[in-house]
């Protein structure tokens, strides 16, 4: 059995070359995914039952929110490219992942503009940005689900040997 190659953090989440696993794909992706959902799921709706929520509150989780989207954009743009290239497949169906900055920006802005308008006449003017947001949105949840279902190739590719758990045979494992 081949020995292991070292981790090395710089390169697994900040580079694009290379491939990685299944298993190394969803260890990191599927808790930042928890992670990145779990403020606008959870945290935000708790905050809004709570009684004597400020503005000061709120301000200070959504921009909490939009740093760790921020920070976590980069190494998960990367390691999906990684996880792409470990299929043979191109970079640029994970480019919606580094959109949702867009979309925050573009809620930011339609809601300095549109303060004191109410929603409908907000949502009717701002719609397209929303419904575009949405659709990237659920189309980066598939895009994930898909990576950490299929299996990598077995062969050398353009990117690279393949990572030693994609060589693995049944007998290997169990």
């Amino acid at each position: 059995m081949a020995a292991k190659a070292p981790f090395k953090f710089w390169s697994f989440f900040f580079s694009t070359r290379g491939r990685v696993s299944r298993v190394q794909f969803s260890l990191f992706e599927i808790p930042a995914l928890l992670m990145l959902l779990a403020v606008p799921w959870i945290v935000v709706p708790l905050l809004q039952q709570q009684r004597g929520v400020t503005d000061s509150s709120w301000m200070i989780v959504s921009a909490a929110a939009g740093l760790v989207t921020l920070l976590m954009m980069w190494p998960r743009f990367s390691v999906a490219v990684k996880r792409l290239h470990d299929l043979g497949w191109a970079w640029w169906p994970a480019l919606p992942i580094l959109l949702p900055l867009l979309n925050s920006l573009a809620a930011g802005v339609a809601n300095y503009l549109d303060v004191s308008s109410d929603f409908q006449t907000e949502y009717g003017r701002w719609a397209g940005f929303y419904w575009i947001g949405n659709g990237l949105g659920f189309y980066t949840i598939g895009l994930i689900v898909a990576l950490a279902l299929l299996p990598g190739s077995k062969e050398e590719n353009r990117y690279g040997p393949p990572n030693p758990r994609n060589r693995q045979t049944r007998q290997d494992v169990f």
